[in-house]
């Protein structure tokens, strides 16, 4: 069983809109075992950067609720379907296998 369930949240089938040189995917995850395996898991990432800025031609992995909505207290965040165990990630340009490699490490290490 894998540690962590993933939504893409744009459609994979769409068009790449005029002017647009390249697309950068978000994924949501929910990882099993809450901040504390999403801590670990941000800390063993070495490809991607642990920053707010989502849509970055790097890949990025952003924890909303310790970062972007940290000014909100865990009912506010609730209600804005932010739970402590969400994460996001940013998927860039590096290659495939850097990116997958870099993963999958991570997850293997929580």
């Amino acid at each position: 069983m894998k540690p962590f369930v993933y939504t893409p949240v744009s459609n994979p089938t769409r068009q790449r809109p005029p002017g647009a040189l390249l697309f950068i995917e978000l994924l949501r995850m929910c990882l099993k075992g809450g901040s504390e395996a999403g801590s670990k898991f941000v800390e063993n990432l070495k490809l991607f950067s642990h920053l707010a800025n989502v849509g970055d031609v790097k890949s990025l992995v952003l924890h909303p609720s310790s970062t972007s909505h940290s000014q909100l207290n865990e009912e506010q965040q609730k209600a804005g379907g932010l739970t402590p165990d969400l994460f996001r990630l940013s998927i860039g340009i590096e290659h495939i296998d850097d990116i997958i490699g870099d993963l999958e490490r991570s997850f293997s290490n929580i």
